[in-house]
């Protein structure tokens, strides 16, 4: 074999590897664009995976934002309705210190809670004597003492020596008090569970939701049967009750149920003081009963003379006890009373009040001293507050008192205005055009152009009892 052939021969071989090792590659390279696609399923199926794991999570923070959101929207729901509560009951408080009873106090306010105006207050009292002023005087507002038998207390409606056949309870006074035409929706609030007489006067007057406390000498008072047959009453006609717990460590509540307590305690003082009659009575007549008659001894007269004696000393230990059976001397004046409404409303609750201590009440009175309408400064009510919160000056967004009351309530042409801070130029305008005839206040905040507006208007400074006015500002 000569050399070209070998070289033909080295070069056939040397292509062969040649091939071979491209055959090798080629299927190499197969291989490598398997794995390449195969990589690149996987990292769709890693991509989509991971976009799936990103949006749960994103749903989850979502769903935990919104869950915490609602959390915290509940409650400061709850807070606010508790809040409004015990204004609403503060109110209610307030008015029974009006009352004259000398025993159960009462008080009442009715509330319409899609507008949160009050539309209606009122206290136990005695049927009002056209062209008299003291009706309180005309009727016995005796009661009965908690140790009266039951004999007594079925009686007691209809035994004209005592108060029960007369008085006026107070959710009935509220409601004729009102100043709108229809009650239907509204919320009334009592410092005492309704009994039977009330439970349907609340039913016919349309009121849908009873809130009460039992401000009450008498414990057992709530289980009685005039309590239990309204309740029984409400159900039947689908009006809610509920119990409110208020604290009566201070304010008007506390004045209230200390007023309740000292009325307690001397029911208890002349239940024993009674007993101690009595007894001395039964001890007298056992003798009388078990000795035999001697010689002196006093004819019938004399003994009747001695019976004469003892009815005597019994009508001497009701007369000591005169102040639980009588009209209660010590009651609120009206103004302390209307002030006072202007005062619990300048502290009624109010959606981010930067300033509390600038905020104002207002309260109008008609000349027969009816409440007309409540008032108190700050944002309207539901109002979105998001974008305002964040600008320094937010004067321009609130409300003031005297316009939530003149604006928000009926005419009150010839009404009394009761404000705790002399009316600036802005509300005076308001107050000359709709016709209010007096003002009362109780701060002065100096405003020149307000005094020059209200030259048509009796302004006056607040007649109210210094430790009282300290009562309701606490």
């Amino acid at each position: 074999m000569n050399k070209t052939e070998e070289e033909i021969i080295q070069n056939e071989e040397r292509l062969k590897r040649l091939c071979d090792k491209a055959k090798e590659l080629n299927e190499e390279i197969d291989e490598a664009k398997k794995l390449k696609a195969e990589a690149h399923d996987v990292k769709e199926t890693l991509k989509l995976r991971t976009e799936n794991v990103k949006r749960i999570l994103k749903e989850a923070t979502e769903k935990d934002t919104i869950e915490r959101i609602q959390a915290e929207v509940r409650e400061f729901k709850i807070k606010r309705s508790k809040q409004w509560d015990e204004y609403y009951m503060k109110i209610a408080c307030l008015a029974a210190l009006r009352s004259k009873d000398p025993s159960t106090p009462v008080g009442a306010c009715i509330v319409d809670t899609k507008s949160y105006q009050i539309v209606g207050i009122g206290y136990n009292s005695m049927p009002s004597v056209k062209g008299r002023s003291n009706n309180d005087k005309i009727f016995s507002w005796k009661g009965l003492s908690e140790n009266a038998s039951q004999k007594l207390k079925e009686k007691k409606d209809k035994d004209s020596k005592l108060k029960y056949p007369f008085v006026v309870h107070a959710a009935v006074n509220a409601i004729t008090n009102r100043t709108k035409d229809k009650l239907d929706g509204c919320t009334i609030y009592v410092t005492l569970k309704p009994d039977e007489d009330c439970a349907r006067a609340i039913q016919l007057a349309g009121i849908k939701e009873v809130v009460y406390c039992m401000v009450t000498r008498k414990e057992e008072r709530e289980k009685e049967s005039d309590i239990k047959t309204a309740e029984t009453f409400f159900g039947a006609n689908t009006i809610e009750t509920r119990k409110l717990p208020i604290s009566n460590k201070d304010g008007v509540a506390k004045k209230l149920n200390d007023r309740i307590e000292e009325a307690k305690e001397l029911h208890r003082k002349q239940h024993l003081k009674q007993q101690g009659v009595e007894q001395e009575r039964e001890t007298k007549q056992g003798e009388s009963e078990g000795e035999p008659k001697q010689e002196g001894e006093p004819e019938e007269s004399e003994q009747e003379g001695e019976t004469e004696q003892q009815k005597t000393k019994q009508k001497e230990a009701e007369k000591e006890f005169d102040d639980i059976n009588m009209p209660y001397k010590n009651a609120i004046t009206w103004e302390e009373f209307f002030m006072g409404i202007a005062i619990l409303s300048r502290k009624k609750p109010r959606q981010y009040d930067r300033k509390p201590e600038d905020a104002v009440g207002a309260c109008i009175v008609s000349p027969s001293n009816q409440v007309m309408a409540v008032g108190y400064s700050g944002y309207p009510e539901d109002m979105k507050l998001q974008d305002i919160l964040q600008e320094e000056d937010q004067r321009g967004y609130i409300a003031h008192a005297e316009y939530k009351a003149i604006i928000g309530g009926p005419i009150v042409r010839g009404c009394t205005l009761y404000v705790t801070s002399y009316p600036c130029n802005v509300c005076a305008k308001l107050i000359v055009q709709s016709g209010i005839s007096e003002i009362v206040y109780d701060k002065d905040a100096g405003d020149i152009n307000a005094r020059k507006i209200l030259r048509c208007c009796l302004t006056r400074e607040c007649e109210v009892r210094k430790e009282f006015k300290e009562i309701l500002y606490k």
